[in-house]
């Protein structure tokens, strides 16, 4: 298989790609066209639609912010914070045999706690725990989580009942 190297045509100067007459392909751009003959394009690596015509400035600065976006790699949390342990959990054997179901509840959990990541385990304490609880209590307008009234963000932090 064979790739094709990206071109650099600028529609606004060329008037025969004006109306969309010539094709040619553009490295990382999926390309197709519907039952109605409308032509549409998607970024390859993040899917992300591209609207601007093809081989505009437009549809090339497009392209450069679909690059650099499908291009960027989350950073590795702090070793010894709270989002280092939590990604450890979710790649150990013990998380990975749950049940789907338990596994969903537990990401909702995680993804609530996403805020407090790059808190340090040293700096959680019983009184952190239990901040953390009331503030989730508090979003939820005072409603218990759960039927059980154990509070869900801090289960995995440790034993506490909502107020």
């Amino acid at each position: 298989m064979t790739t094709k190297s990206s071109w650099a045509i600028v529609a606004n100067d060329n008037p025969r790609l004006k109306n969309d007459s010539m094709e040619f392909s553009v490295k990382g751009v999926k390309s197709y066209r519907n039952r109605h003959g409308k032509r549409y394009r998607y970024h390859r690596k993040t899917g992300k639609r591209i609207t601007s015509p093809l081989g505009s400035l437009e549809f090339f600065a497009e392209l450069a912010v679909c690059n650099d976006t499908g291009s960027a790699v989350p950073p590795k949390p702090l070793r010894g914070s709270l989002g280092a342990l939590t990604t450890q959990y979710r790649a150990s054997p013990e998380f990975l045999t749950l049940q789907p179901r338990t596994r969903a509840d537990y990401q909702r959990v995680f993804d609530y706690l996403r805020p407090l990541e790059t808190d340090l385990l040293v700096d959680i304490t019983p009184g952190y725990v239990a901040a953390v609880r009331d503030a989730a209590f508090k979003r939820r307008n005072g409603i218990s989580p759960t039927t059980s009234k154990q509070c869900y963000p801090c289960s995995s932090l440790g034993r506490c009942r909502a107020a």
